[in-house]
């Protein structure tokens, strides 16, 4: 049953002075209103509970107005100037540098790494916010991340773990200071200057990735002896997909240099898949060629580090160099050949 007609609020205050008047004398027609209304919500309430789907939320929706009360309010009954809402462009947020530290791999990805908990040089939870001076600031659940990788065997990470505290009042949040030490990249002086080379890492996986590998073919073997998993199942399937290939997914303790993924193949696949339905647009069989040696150009700057818009403008800045010496000016190599022609304008 949905409840009709016009809405008349009615509270516990008037209800019981509606009492009192009909204790004394017939009521008026105002009054009768009042009281059918309080009725009939008594009514739907009960019809409403006794249904299998009511939840807790849909009753406080019934029961309770919805709260309007804005922070900027609260503010500013308190006698602090609320900040300005949000009115920087749309683009605001794609020119502003993300925080150093924060790569394609977030903190939980580091489940070895060594946590290194900092707390806040000047404040503790409980103190006065030193931005508003009226309210106080509390230890948030969420601390502030830097992940630092070092230069270890083969290589170890240590996530700091910044306290952070908001005033309850302003919404000001204060961040501890990483230590100095620190610094600014991700990845130190001993990680990046850490490479090994394809016989010592060939001898590390040797080492450690041997035994785990060997405990994993046992263990795929034994689902099948054991009968723990159908051939034909999901993981059946998975398992019997590796045991074939078991020999080429092993080969990178065997071989020195073999990777240990084929990443870099199914990036380049990509750049295919990306331009697929646009290929079915091309007018002509020419177009479409020149759409695929623009493809390959451009995965082939990417590869190397090359912006390909910026490759192709000196191209065209130099065409006469170009066609002269081809080889001088692929993606790899033209920054040379760059440096050696605006050298050769300079004035002797």
């Amino acid at each position: 049953m949905q409840p009709g007609g016009e809405v008349i609020e009615v509270n516990f205050e008037e209800l019981t002075v509606l009492l009192e008047r009909a204790r004394q004398g017939p009521l008026g027609e105002e009054d009768c209103e009042r009281l059918e209304a309080a009725i009939q919500a008594l009514r739907y309430l009960i019809e409403t509970i006794g249904e299998k789907n009511a939840t807790i939320s849909q009753l406080r929706a019934l029961l309770m107005k919805p709260s309007t009360e804005k922070t900027r309010k609260v503010l500013e009954q308190a006698g602090i100037k609320a900040p300005a809402r949000n009115s920087s462009p749309a683009n605001a947020n794609e020119n502003k540098k993300p925080k150093p530290g924060h790569g394609r791999n977030g903190a939980q990805a580091y489940g070895g790494a060594r946590r290194i908990k900092i707390a806040h040089g000047s404040l503790k939870s409980g103190d006065h916010c030193p931005g508003c001076l009226k309210g106080k600031v509390y230890l948030q659940k969420e601390p502030g991340l830097r992940i630092r990788v070092v230069g270890q065997a083969p290589i170890a990470a240590h996530v700091y773990e910044l306290e952070r505290l908001r005033c309850n009042l302003c919404g000001e949040v204060y961040e501890a200071e990483a230590p100095q030490e620190v610094g600014e990249k991700k990845y130190d002086e001993s990680a990046e200057a850490q490479g090994l080379t394809p016989e010592a890492r060939l001898r590390f996986h040797q080492e450690h990735s041997q035994s785990v590998m060997d405990a994993l073919h046992a263990w795929f073997l034994a689902q099948f002896a054991e009968k723990k998993v159908e051939p034909n199942s999901g993981v059946g399937e998975a398992i019997s997909y590796c045991l074939k290939r078991w020999d080429r997914l092993t080969l990178f303790l065997h071989q020195a240099g073999a990777p240990l993924d084929s990443n870099i193949v199914e990036r380049a696949l990509k750049k295919c898949i990306l331009r697929r339905k646009n290929s079915l647009f091309y007018k002509t069989t020419n177009g479409a060629e020149m759409g695929d040696l623009f493809m390959s150009l451009i995965h082939t700057c990417e590869l190397n580090g090359v912006n390909p818009f910026e490759y192709l403008i000196e191209l065209q800045k130099h065409a006469e160099q170009l066609a002269q010496n081809p080889a001088a000016w692929m993606p790899w190599n033209y920054r040379q050949a760059l440096q050696q022609a605006s050298t050769s304008k300079d004035p002797a």
